[in-house]
């Protein structure tokens, strides 16, 4: 605001010290709408400046998340029963589910969405296709479980 005062004085300094300038209302008219413009550039550049700033605020009094990994290590069995620690035998690796577990999730779902769609009551349809069609999925799992032993057991 001070740069804006100091230009606009600096601007009717110049003005009232020609001696040959008319004193047309035209030129008063430019000059004038000349003030304007620079007035209000300099309160966008001053908005500008007070949104930054705001936000630079915002950004320190946000605290940072920090995110935490997770490892599950399994131990063989030959450490469990042995009383002495075995250097390298510890394999780190995130549990998942096996075909079994995969399968009757997935015959629960498949079940129970069945179930509720053909029966005239629609809970007791569900929770009945639920059961069925999670007993399903998990024999199938298992069945599937079963033959990756056999395989790893041949090779």
């Amino acid at each position: 605001m001070k740069k804006v005062i100091l230009f606009a004085g600096i601007l009717s300094l110049i003005y009232a010290c020609q001696p040959n300038v008319n004193n047309d209302a035209a030129q008063v008219a430019i000059m004038k709408q000349n003030v304007i413009d620079s007035i209000n550039t300099e309160m966008a550049l001053a908005q500008k400046q007070k949104t930054i700033d705001s936000l630079r605020i915002v950004a320190q009094r946000t605290p940072k998340t920090k995110t935490k990994t997770v490892v599950v290590e399994r131990i063989s069995d030959d450490e469990r029963t042995s009383d002495a620690p075995k250097v390298g035998s510890v394999s780190k690796s995130k549990k998942r589910l096996n075909n079994t577990q995969k399968g009757a999730l997935i015959g629960l779902g498949v079940g129970a969405v069945t179930g509720v769609a053909t029966s005239k009551d629609k809970v007791q349809g569900g929770i009945i296709g639920g059961i069925i069609g999670g007993a399903a999925g998990a024999g199938a799992g298992a069945i599937i479980d079963k033959k990756k032993k056999q395989k790893q057991n041949q090779n």
